[in-house]
């Protein structure tokens, strides 16, 4: 079996499997652990939101987001490509035009699977509300570096009522890097936190 997947009209399709499935692997096991930031994703993620009810004074954090075009919908999508045409062309012994036809079906069947899955498991965070003047004060880690005098968006981690959150932030002074300690000093009317390197 594993001499037909490496022979070269499945060769592609195995790679596919491959390369999506180790990216997706890693992308759990780093969940799991909790060391996966927002900025590891493409940077040109298309949010769409998760239907909430919100308060007024309540914020919009990374968790209240599912990225579509995400490193885990794209590892996934490569896994169905790579699946669907090792089905088609082994399992089913189909030629290369319907093989490709099923590798882009299920491809895009996993993608969606697993953007469902992903959304379910967001709708399923504790509905606690959490109000962003609650971090007025309150010390957190650079997770994605914050351009010098407001002049770009980062990302800033801290814990808000026993909750660790992930929030966009700009600097009221110079840049940021990844790792550096950093005290809110208020809130932008955009929800952005404004914030400061720690003395």
């Amino acid at each position: 079996m594993l001499d037909r997947l490496l022979q070269q009209d499945v060769l592609v399709y195995s790679i596919l499997t491959s390369v999506g499935v180790t990216v997706f692997l890693f992308r759990v096991a780093m969940m799991m652990l909790g060391g996966v930031a927002d900025s590891a994703d493409i940077e040109s993620d298309i949010d769409f939101d998760i239907d909430a009810d919100v308060d007024p004074g309540d914020i919009h954090d990374s968790t209240a987001d599912f990225h579509l075009l995400s490193l885990q919908s794209l590892s996934a999508l490569s896994m169905g490509l790579g699946a669907g045409g090792i089905a088609g062309s082994v399992g089913f012994g189909w030629g290369v035009p319907a093989s490709v036809g099923a590798s882009v079906v299920f491809g895009c069947f996993t993608a969606w699977l697993i953007a469902t899955g992903m959304k379910l498991i967001y709708s399923l965070r504790s509905s606690g509300n959490i109000h962003l003047s609650d971090a007025i004060g309150l010390d957190g880690v650079v997770t994605s570096t914050v351009p010098a005098h407001s002049s770009g968006r980062g990302r800033v981690r801290l814990v808000i009522n026993q909750r660790m959150r992930e929030y966009d932030a700009v600097s009221e002074g110079d840049a940021l890097v990844t790792r550096t300690e950093v005290q809110v000093l208020r809130i932008g009317d955009d929800h952005t936190l404004h914030v400061m390197a720690k003395s």
